[in-house]
């Protein structure tokens, strides 16, 4: 207790049980979420995949393993035969439908927040990223040095805004089916 904030053991050990409920709550949360959003994705029907978002996800996944690739200092294809153990053709086959899978979550995602009327404001989205970077220890120009890259470049790599959007849909969502 004598490098921290607490007076107490007791008060300190008090902190750190009510910290630990409250990631057990937010897990649990969590794993209700990705339940609830797997059962809607099952149910959803998917009349046309727009070809534009399946080629950017689709070129988005092998370009990734062509940089990890290129960072291992092999070629795509040994690269996917010693860490994945397939072929190039397997491979891409793969990702073609991961593409479609990632699409037809954005779809549904975007619908749900179009039902429930849920809109980002770019300020809210600002704010989120703020809050990640805080949350890692990081000012935005800190971010930047250590990484090369502005946080939202990454964020747009990392697809957060859709992430920003998942948990607000997801708790009106959940809201909806507990109050039901």
């Amino acid at each position: 207790t004598k490098n921290t904030k607490f007076k107490t053991k007791v008060e300190y050990e008090k902190n750190i049980k009510k910290q630990l409920l409250k990631d057990k709550k937010v897990k649990a949360a969590s794993a209700e979420k990705q339940e609830i959003f797997s059962q809607i994705l099952e149910e959803s029907k998917i009349k046309k995949y727009p070809d534009k978002e399946l080629k950017a996800a689709y070129n988005s996944m092998i370009s990734t393993y062509k940089e990890l690739a290129k960072k291992n200092d092999t070629s795509y294809e040994n690269y996917l035969k010693n860490n994945l153990g397939m072929d190039k053709a397997t491979f891409e086959k793969q990702a073609n439908t991961a593409a479609k899978n990632t699409v037809r979550q954005e779809l549904v995602l975007h619908a749900l927040a179009e039902k429930y009327k849920i809109k980002i404001t770019d300020s809210e989205y600002n704010d989120y990223l703020d809050k990640l970077l805080k949350d890692a220890g990081y000012t935005r120009s800190q971010y930047e040095k250590a990484s090369g890259m502005k946080i939202e470049k990454y964020a747009e790599q990392n697809n957060l805004f859709d992430t920003m959007l998942y948990e607000r849909v997801m708790d009106k969502v959940l809201k909806d089916s507990i109050a039901k």
